[in-house]
């Protein structure tokens, strides 16, 4: 067995195991739960400070919006509480989840290097820890991470291209699990969710080019007549 069961399955013959089972078996699962707290406590944050940073309006909602959250994240989760749950689950975390996280990080890594600038990001840890920074931390950013990181990419990219999609099924006439490929309607949600997670990185960009040119164009313009009115004066 494999997939996310492959945990209940291993922590249930464990308690099994053990001496009275019903004591661990309460602290085991009650562990589970709050480690599944923890991490979405976690993601809520980052997703309700972000649409704080980014729409001061909702500052003034800040029940609401995590309510609106909460609820939308909700509805999203009952897909996976259904019949046919697992079998979603592993589409996602078999052939969506790693393509969107090799590209956000690479991204991630080309702006905080090549834009924010290494040396200026190596800066930060020395004002937090008082002491200086080993400075292969430096050529590990701007070299060997943003290398990595691409190979990882296309490599996880070409055999997402060449490997066909299948997943275990239970097939009650043989009684067993049987491997078959998943629908066309599949394959499109798979590209939708990775669309979906990736396009919001070059759709701010291009709002913030639209948006601070004309700006910084304007300033320059004015800031070079005012300039040259002061000297002809």
């Amino acid at each position: 067995m494999a997939g996310p069961g492959l945990a209940l399955v291993a922590f249930t013959d464990l308690i099994a195991a053990l001496s009275t089972p019903t004591f661990w078996a309460i602290i085991i699962f009650t562990s589970l739960v709050s480690m599944g707290l923890s991490s979405v406590i976690g993601i809520l944050q980052g997703i309700t400070i972000l649409l704080h940073d980014a729409f001061p309006s909702f500052r003034r909602h800040r029940k609401l919006l995590t309510v609106s959250v909460c609820g939308s994240m909700f509805l999203g989760s009952l897909l996976f509480a259904g019949p046919s749950g697992s079998y979603f689950i592993n589409l996602l975390d078999d052939y969506w989840a790693s393509l969107p996280l090799f590209c956000i990080v690479l991204l991630e890594n080309v702006a905080i290097v090549w834009i924010y600038g290494a040396r200026r990001f190596l800066e930060d840890p020395m004002l937090m820890l008082g002491r200086p920074v080993s400075p292969l931390y430096h050529w590990l950013w701007r070299c060997v991470c943003p290398i990595v990181l691409t190979v990882l990419f296309v490599t996880t990219l070409i055999q997402l291209s060449v490997k066909s999609m299948v997943y275990l099924a239970w097939d009650s006439n043989l009684s067993g699990e049987v491997t078959r490929t998943y629908p066309s309607w599949a394959k499109i949600l798979l590209v939708f969710l990775v669309v979906l997670s990736v396009w919001p990185i070059p759709a701010y960009s291009l709002y913030s080019l639209y948006t601070r040119i004309p700006k910084a164009f304007s300033s320059s313009i004015i800031q070079r007549s005012l300039t040259f009115v002061f000297k002809s004066d």
